[in-house]
């Protein structure tokens, strides 16, 4: 009966949180203080429920975020480090000559307050990642929330088509758009932090329709029959996702898409037997078959146009140039977490870059570099690494559970190369639906 008990209440968690990282998304992607703040208060309330109830019916059951504590230690350093940033230090603490002595703060960040608020931010991070761990720890709850995923991305792509082409290019609050008319942003702010979204539902998607689930026959007498049928719907939300994922235009963000499934597609077809020629004569016929439909919806221009990245860069690379020399000058300390714009204030002029002034990095790496420092600004990205190979492992070994690893793999490989020149995981929403990717890849299986 405990057992039953347990697997209820997990079940229940699941779709709360597959649901719950689809609906918070229609919020601008919780790209606002409060938005989000609402959303991590949402996620404190599910914990509590959820962890009470647990104990309740297993007392003595382990914590799959146990299993991976050195990782949730590891990822801790960055809140701590956070709220050091914005501890009264003594006044002019390394900033030399970047601040006049009456504007230097007595901290080590610029913002104290936006560091500690984005400090918060970071640990329900890692509460919702322990939650996915034990949500996903059964395969078959693991592949559910990934249907339910896949099928809410494809819900936003929709509505991103619908408000571009039918509905006169509005926001999801029914108003005209402002910027970035003439492409899908759906219900984010820019185009690229959607691109990025659609990314990780199209590799959803692909391992979906590829690998079937475990009692799931390959064998399909009839052209109605459910596995068909399962089938034919998993290509048409792929089909909604990519022509949503070429009407955002954003350049890095559909190479990185392409890439990640194609990839994905190859390896999908390995698990399922395939011998290599097979394979790569079934990945050349797919991307000729999307490369086709594309160039129908967008004419050679539309397509051309993702491809020229000419201007685009050479303006991204002169202001990444003058990020790297703000780095420098405090490689250890930082400016402080989430002190991007007024760190980038400081040496703002005759940049290259036209003579705005950004707001992000367009590189997310970036970002952690100069608002954290080398040191504790790396410790995401060995994370990411470290549960990339993880992964890789799992996807080797060939379990029941490699499915669920390969889209947690290649979601990883999608915005993390898209996030070399872009700032798609600098939004909560995106972040969250990644951190469920990932730890439904990762979840211990019971």
């Amino acid at each position: 009966m405990m057992r039953s008990d347990t697997n209820k209440l997990n079940r229940a968690l699941a779709l709360t949180l597959s649901l719950g990282v689809i609906f918070s998304t229609v919020f601008i992607g919780l790209n606002r203080p409060l938005l989000w703040a609402g959303f991590s208060t949402m996620i404190g309330l599910v914990a509590m429920i959820y962890f009470a109830n647990l104990w309740r019916v297993a007392p003595n059951r382990t914590l799959a975020a146990r299993k991976l504590w050195p990782a949730f230690a590891c990822a801790a350093l960055v809140p701590i480090w956070a709220i050091v940033q914005s501890i009264a230090l003594p006044q002019g603490q390394g900033w030399g000559s970047l601040l006049s002595p009456d504007l230097q703060p007595s901290t080590l960040s610029l913002m104290p307050d936006a560091g500690r608020s984005a400090s918060v931010r970071f640990a329900f991070y890692g509460l919702w990642m322990a939650l996915v761990l034990e949500a996903a720890r059964r395969v078959s709850r693991g592949r559910l929330m990934l249907q339910i995923l896949f099928w809410g991305v494809s819900a936003h792509a929709l509505w991103g088509l619908l408000a571009l082409n039918v509905l006169g290019d509005i926001t999801v609050w029914g108003e005209a758009k402002t910027t970035y008319q003439g492409f899908a942003t759906g219900v984010f702010i820019n185009r690229n932090s959607f691109a990025s979204f659609l990314a990780m539902g199209a590799v959803i998607g692909v391992t979906l329709l590829i690998v079937p689930a475990a009692n799931q026959s390959s064998h399909r007498s009839t052209l109605l029959s459910h596995g068909n049928v399962t089938n034919g719907l998993y290509a048409l939300g792929l089909v909604i996702i990519f022509a949503a994922l070429f009407a955002t235009g954003s350049r890095l963000g559909v190479a990185c898409a392409l890439l990640a499934c194609l990839l994905c597609i190859g390896v999908c077809l390995a698990q399922r037997g395939l011998s290599a020629w097979r394979i790569v004569l079934g990945s050349l016929g797919l991307i000729a078959l999307g490369g086709g439909a594309m160039a129908l919806l967008y004419g050679k221009e539309g397509i051309l146009r993702l491809f020229d990245l000419s201007i685009a860069g050479d303006v991204r690379m002169a202001a990444w140039g003058r990020i790297w020399d703000l780095i420098l000058l405090r490689p250890l300390t930082g400016y402080g977490f989430e002190t991007f714009r007024p760190a980038y204030e400081l040496i703002h002029g005759g940049t290259g870059a036209g003579e705005q002034i950004w707001d992000r990095a367009h590189a997310t790496y970036l970002s952690l570099w100069l608002e954290l420092g080398l040191i504790i600004g790396t410790v995401p990205i060995a994370l990411f690494f470290w549960a990339a190979m993880v992964l890789v492992r799992r996807v080797h070994a060939r379990g029941r559970d490699a499915p669920l690893a390969i889209a947690a793999l290649f979601a990883m490989l999608a915005v993390g190369l898209h996030s070399l020149g872009d700032f798609g995981l600098e939004m909560p929403a995106n972040v969250f639906l990644l951190l469920t990717l990932v730890g439904i890849g990762l979840a211990p299986r019971a």
